[in-house]
């Protein structure tokens, strides 16, 4: 109480109104849990924010103390949101913020993010994903606060030092790009982007998903070739048991077996009788071509008969 008196929180800590406050932003990165239509990513932001009224500044005889924990209800804070945010994750919620004794607020806040990510799956299991983080106020502008990194570019690029790999994503990179930009042409805004990539781990994939959904079914198969068909039915169980777990859906389908024995009886005299269809068809087509030929050779023979009688008449009329 004595050292937030007459303090506003209401109102842009500044000594000087013609100053911007100065918002510097951290982003550490320590999960991916998971990537899909909705995948959440577990990170960390820290902000931190610079030139807090006087009355919150602590006096260097306070007894040497250097920073102190005060509820984050009581100080201002900036109106920074995250443009891909799409839901509400899991995050804890911190209720207290550090002040320094030189006016230097900090505010270490874990979330865990839903975000909006284009999801490039041509290169699938050697994808790379690319998701943007785009942090900006939607009331301030470029005179009231601007943004800035708190560690360089560098640093932040190659940081996983808090990335926990626990499933099969990995960090690869953290860029960031600052810029400004007007809806207007009149007021400007700072905008802190920053780019996640993660790839996927090809080990995991093989290991976890290829070979067991492969390699142990194609052996099951091979082994059912192998046995009597009277033990058929029995390995039928095991694998449909251990692929869908439910005993009843098994007994269903045995009880189907009889009428799939009858339908494959019908399919093998329908079968036949196509066959002998298809031999008539071709006895057909043989008789068709022997009638064409003796049809011919009769017009042949008709055709010298008539020039014999022809030539004959001729030659008795010219006697």
């Amino acid at each position: 109480a004595y050292l937030s008196a007459g303090y506003k929180k209401g109102v842009r800590p500044v000594r000087n109104w013609r100053n911007c406050t100065m918002v510097a932003i951290d982003l550490m990165v320590y999960s991916i849990l998971s990537v899909g239509s909705r995948p959440p990513a577990l990170s960390r932001i820290i902000v931190q924010y610079a030139e807090i009224v006087c009355s919150l500044c602590l006096p260097y005889d306070f007894e040497d103390v250097n920073q102190m924990s005060v509820p984050i209800a009581n100080v201002w804070v900036p109106d920074i949101l995250i443009n891909e945010f799409v839901d509400v994750g899991k995050s804890q919620d911190i209720p207290y913020v550090y002040v320094t004794h030189y006016g230097l607020v900090r505010n270490y806040k874990p979330i865990q993010l839903v975000t909006a990510c284009t999801l490039n799956i041509y290169n699938f299991p050697f994808d790379i994903q690319n998701c943007s983080l785009t942090f900006q106020s939607w009331l301030h502008t470029l005179n009231d606060f601007d943004l800035k990194l708190m560690r360089s570019a560098e640093e932040l690029k190659v940081d996983k030092s808090v990335f926990m790999n626990q499933g099969e994503w990995e960090l690869l990179h953290v860029l960031s790009k600052y810029k400004s930009f007007s809806l207007d042409n009149i007021d400007s805004y700072a905008e802190m982007k920053f780019n996640v990539s993660i790839y996927n781990i090809i080990i995991h994939y093989l290991l976890f998903i290829a070979l067991p959904s492969n390699l142990r079914f194609r052996v099951i198969d091979r082994i059912c070739w192998y046995i009597v068909l009277s033990t058929v039915k029995m390995f039928f169980c095991q694998i449909y048991v251990m692929r869908y777990g439910n005993v009843y859906n098994f007994l269903l389908i045995t009880a189907l077996f009889p009428i799939i024995h009858e339908i494959s009886s019908i399919r093998g005299i329908l079968e036949k009788k196509d066959k002998c269809r298809d031999i008539a068809k071709e006895w057909l087509l043989v008789g068709y071509v022997l009638d064409v030929l003796l049809f011919r050779v009769y017009l042949v023979a008709m055709l010298a008969y008539s020039i014999t009688l022809g030539s004959l008449w001729s030659m008795c009329q010219y006697a």
